[in-house]
């Protein structure tokens, strides 16, 4: 009785057909984690011999995805294998424009998806492998070169992807569309000539080295920190915690000041007291504060930098330059708020009256 009744054709497919299909179905979107998982590490236990410092768990975290996708494509697949197209529906055949070339294609191309979106994943988990390696060694250059070379190789797989896409599924002959661009490339220059000279500008400040990443500079009106140098723009963290993005080709264009290749900064400020100040506590205040600044290991200032300079608008100006001998401005902000506490307190233990305060802070280099 049952094997009768599997064998009851509905659309001219037999219904043990129809749950088989359903259950290769069911089958591969309960098992495809599992599947996923299990492929990942037993690939991973190929290539383990050449991964430092990168654990199992990032390349399931970065294959999972991709392979779930692609196994869910093959259940698809096998489960449409064995149904048969009803011919009551005069469908024409996947040689020919219709619904049939539609779905054939649309599976493919989903396929080829699937295969670019693995590609990627995968040069991104080198791209761990070899940012591992880059900070293993003392070189800043390799720390930049990784990021950029793993961004140009999955903009070309995604490229030869497309290619290939346009190929296989729509069927366009790829030597003779590049052919075309070729002949209409000077137009595509014009159109795109920013994009170019970014990425052009890109090159030049790999090679050339004004900077790398993790370096402190100022362009401009920008300063911060250099997180990532990138084809199109150069990202910049600033002391305010903004991420600001800077066209490669303005960079190449303008001066940059790199700090981090300072071996020291200046600190210049100007203090302004009350006229009823005395002379012995202008004196001696200068002497402790030139002692103080003196007492830390990375900071130092000649006496006479650390002096009654002027006499102002109804003030006396002591003048105040010493460096801080650091190229980190984590360390060199550090040092130089803890110099101004100190001047704080010497201006309480000597019974100093303020008038006026101002601070002006240059970070130029040691005036000749």
């Amino acid at each position: 009785m049952l094997q009768e009744w599997l064998n009851i054709q509905i659309f001219e497919n037999k219904i043990v057909d129809l749950c088989w299909f359903i259950g290769v179905i069911i089958s591969g979107l309960l098992v495809r984690r599992f599947l996923s998982m299990l492929l990942s590490r037993w690939i991973f236990k190929f290539i383990d011999q050449d991964v430092e410092n990168v654990p199992v768990s990032e390349f399931t975290r970065l294959m999972l995805k991709p392979f779930e996708f692609i196994i869910a494509l093959g259940s698809v697949y096998l489960a449409v294998h064995n149904l048969k197209i009803p011919r009551s529906l005069a469908l024409a055949p996947a040689t020919e424009f219709g619904f049939l070339m539609v779905v054939q294609r649309g599976y493919l191309a989903a396929f080829l998806v699937a295969i670019t979106f693995l590609g990627v994943r995968f040069i991104k988990f080198v791209g761990l492998i070899l940012r591992a390696r880059a900070l293993a060694t003392a070189s800043k250059l390799d720390d930049q070169l990784v990021p950029f070379i793993k961004d140009l190789l999955i903009v070309l797989w995604v490229t030869a992807m497309f290619f290939a896409a346009l190929g296989r599924v729509f069927e366009v002959n790829v030597l003779t569309l590049i052919t075309s661009l070729g002949i209409g490339g000077l137009a595509v220059a014009l159109a795109a000539r920013e994009t170019l000279e970014n990425l052009f500008a890109s090159f030049a400040i790999i090679f050339d080295q004004p900077f790398v990443v993790g370096d402190a500079i100022v362009h401009g009106t920008t300063s911060g920190e250099v997180e990532k140098i990138g084809f199109r723009s150069v990202r910049i963290r600033t002391d305010e915690g903004s991420l600001v993005n800077i066209p490669n080709r303005l960079v190449i264009a303008q001066a940059v000041d790199n700090q981090s290749e300072r071996d020291k900064k200046r600190v210049k400020t100007t203090l302004r007291f009350s006229t009823a100040t005395t002379m012995a506590q202008m004196k001696d205040f200068c002497a402790a504060l030139s002692t103080a600044i003196n007492a830390h290991e990375l900071a130092s200032t000649d006496p006479e930098n650390v002096r009654f300079d002027a006499f102002g608008d109804q003030s006396l100006d002591v003048a105040i330059l010493y460096f801080i001998h650091t190229s980190e401005m984590k360390e060199y902000n550090q040092l130089k708020q803890i110099i101004n506490f100190e001047t704080l307190e010497l201006t309480a233990r000597f019974k100093l009256q303020w008038l006026r305060p101002e601070q002006v802070v240059s970070l130029g280099a040691d005036p000749k």
